[in-house]
């Protein structure tokens, strides 16, 4: 599973499964998907999240020195899917943990999907560039400062908000020790 990245009609690279995940956040293309995240609760262990976009990723591009600033907010529901540990739903404290472990996780690998198309690919495959356009007044303008080239050059912020929702599917396991 992944994605060919084209700069053009020539093959730059490709993405991976979790690239073309964090493509879909940012271009606002995500149905849903399943994560795999590190427990913040049980050292060696992983819990599985159903995520969604809660509200459509918000981006916008500044010009700072001549190179893109590119600034993004992600909005993200995650469900519960699973967990190999017996976890209190109801303690705020590790729903809390969750969702900041969750957060961590997208941000890192987010950021470094935008760090590859940007300084490894060259290929601003979420146009960005859409939201430069209003640096420049005419069409010269915007083809003498190719943005392709400057893209290569661009810093991102990214901003990720997690919201552990209830699954649905699983009960309180706490309370079900025999």
């Amino acid at each position: 599973m992944g994605l060919a990245v084209f700069n053009g009609d020539k093959l730059v690279g490709e993405l991976d499964g979790f690239e073309s995940i964090c493509h879909l956040i940012i271009s606002n293309k995500l149905k849903n998907a399943q994560i795999r995240i590190p427990s913040p609760i049980e050292e060696l262990d992983y819990i599985d999240l159903y995520i969604e976009l809660d509200k459509n990723t918000q981006s916008s591009v500044n010009i700072v020195n001549g190179s893109p600033y590119i600034s993004s907010k992600v909005k993200i529901t995650a469900k519960m899917q699973s967990m190999n540990n017996n976890i209190n739903l109801k303690d705020e404290s590790i729903v809390s943990k969750i969702e900041s472990s969750a957060k961590t996780f997208l941000e890192k690998h987010i950021i470094d999907y935008l760090y590859k198309t940007s300084k490894e690919l060259h290929a601003d495959i979420d146009s960005f560039g859409l939201y430069g356009l209003k640096y420049f007044t005419t069409k010269a303008e915007w083809d003498d400062y190719n943005w392709l080239h400057h893209y290569k050059d661009a810093y991102f912020n990214l901003d990720v908000d997690v919201n552990l929702r209830s699954s649905y599917l699983l009960v309180d396991t706490a309370e079900n020790k025999g």
